[in-house]
């Protein structure tokens, strides 16, 4: 965060590169695969990101989450578009590494306690004044489900952000005790699955017309 740069985008190239590094080494070594390519690389880079998890290494990951729909939006304001297009690409990296990390962890002995990155992502946070519906929420599962059905920005960040969704309730689903539901963390559940039947039905419709029904 102290370094300076030339350009806001330089930044989130920068981490783009570093996190499709990760993504390159879990996907192609995977760390539950005995007999696998850079088997020390691999393992080093699961204990940091799932086994052996700290905060220093999960919280740079849920705080983009967390934080992207508010800096998109200071980044809209500003009219700065190549920014944007970096920083849309660095966060759909960052929810791709998420839905890894939750992933493997469904296939390790890890399966019914809650890791870190869980933790994280299931953290409630409120903020702003009180109103009728109760305080503002700003939960990364919140902003997670304002990625779906926002079209403002590239298709790829909906996309990424409903299998990290699913990845996130598939894992949940196994821990025990019974962590909180996902809808517990919404600010309108409501709303929000209503346009989630919304995009599915589109989706629907299109398909339908396309094959004549």
């Amino acid at each position: 965060m102290g370094w300076k740069y030339t350009q806001l985008g330089d930044r989130f190239e920068i981490g783009k590169r570093v996190t499709s590094f990760y993504l390159e080494v879990l996907e192609h070594a995977p760390p539950l695969l005995e007999e696998r390519p850079f088997a020390a690389l691999s393992q080093s880079v699961a204990d940091a990101l799932l086994f052996k998890a700290t905060t220093s290494t999960i919280n740079p990951l849920v705080s983009s989450i967390s934080s992207g729909a508010h800096v998109l939006r200071m980044l809209a304001a500003a009219r700065r578009q190549g920014d944007i297009s970096h920083f849309v690409l660095l966060l759909a990296h960052h929810l791709r590494l998420c839905r890894l990390i939750l992933t493997y962890k469904l296939r390790t002995n890890m399966t019914s306690k809650p890791c870190l990155l869980e933790q994280g992502l299931c953290a409630h946070v409120t903020s702003g004044p009180t109103t009728e519906q109760g305080q503002t929420k700003h939960d990364p599962i919140n902003v997670l489900a304002s990625y779906v059905s926002d079209r403002t920005v590239h298709a790829i960040l909906p996309v990424e952000a409903i299998r990290l969704l699913t990845a996130l309730g598939a894992s949940l689903s196994c821990a025990s005790p019974s962590p909180p539901t996902i809808v517990d963390h919404l600010s309108n559940p409501e709303i929000t699955v209503a346009s989630f039947v919304c995009i599915i039905s589109h989706r629907y419709n299109e398909l339908a017309l396309r094959n004549g029904i």
